[in-house]
């Protein structure tokens, strides 16, 4: 049987790995180290307006499908070097979908947006309560 202790150790692995699977903080870190918190700050920044544009381009049905394909690996490369790796899976395989069924749904980006978003705030929040 699991005793409490064991529950909540269990629980602190499991939030874990729910952060490592959105986000690199290897990744992140290196940016730090290389560029400093503040460049990393503008590059996430910078990331999130581009993808709030990118995503509801992909969305219209105005482009084709060699160029959404583009935006779908633009996104992926750009949220692996920013560190966001649940978005960067989710466009590499709405990307896959595309190309092997002709099918598109940006949904699992756009939950992978969501997830990323609220780990982010909750964050935030967190630090701002410690402070």
């Amino acid at each position: 049987t699991q005793t409490p202790i064991m529950a909540i150790e269990a629980e602190a692995t499991a939030q874990k790995d729910r952060e490592d699977a959105l986000i690199d903080r290897q990744q992140q870190q290196g940016l730090i180290d290389e560029l400093g918190q503040e460049t990393l700050d503008q590059l996430t920044a910078s990331f999130w307006t581009d993808l709030d544009t990118l995503v509801p381009a992909i969305e219209d049905g105005t482009a084709d499908q060699a160029t959404i394909r583009r935006t779908l690996h633009t996104i992926k490369g750009t949220a692996e070097s920013v560190g966001y790796s649940a978005i960067a899976k989710a466009s590499e395989r709405v990307r896959e979908t595309l190309v092997t069924t002709g099918a598109l749904s940006t949904e699992p980006i756009r939950a992978a947006m969501r997830r990323t978003r609220d780990h982010l705030d909750r964050a935030t929040e967190t630090r701002s309560k410690a402070a």
